[in-house]
């Protein structure tokens, strides 16, 4: 029902509604605080979430990354697609996923910055009754491994 507020008059109109979906799904990065200063902090490739952000999506959506949610809802202070997290060890961020109707959804993206593990270069370990001493970690990231020497 249409109505005229101005002549009181009204008359009745089919509504055709189309739903378009942009339920886009959360996502999480996680790093290890390598990056030379162990601080919580690490710059994030943002693009390494859309495969999972765009899981059931129709193709051609566009992903933009906000720090809040305020912003990824008005479109305003896009982060880019590299950004380091500004709250150590874990953030979270708003990714915008917008199709070409100009729907749109807005998922959470969960920046996790882990702390490396603590090892005592000067400890001491027995291997056949021959003692050990661990001197110069040091981590390659590539692999995920430390690399040690030992004595």
């Amino acid at each position: 029902e249409v109505y005229d507020t101005n002549t009181s008059c009204y008359d009745i109109s089919e509504l055709e509604i189309s739903v378009s979906t942009t339920d886009s799904n959360d996502v999480s990065i996680t790093l290890c605080d390598d990056d030379g200063i162990e601080d919580g902090f690490h710059i994030f490739n943002l693009t390494n979430t859309d495969n999972t952000i765009f899981t059931g999506l129709p193709l051609g959506s566009i992903t933009t990354y906000y720090e809040t949610y305020n912003d990824a809802l008005l479109e305003q202070n896009n982060l880019g697609t590299t950004y380091t997290n500004t709250v150590p060890y874990s953030q979270t961020i708003y990714a915008r996923i917008e199709n070409t109707n100009s729907c749109y959804g807005i998922s959470e993206i969960e920046l996790i910055v882990n702390r490396l593990p603590n090892i005592d270069t000067n400890d001491l370990f027995t291997i056949d009754q021959i003692e050990y001493t661990v001197f110069g970690c040091e981590i390659d990231a590539a692999n995920a491994v430390w690399i040690c020497g030992i004595r």
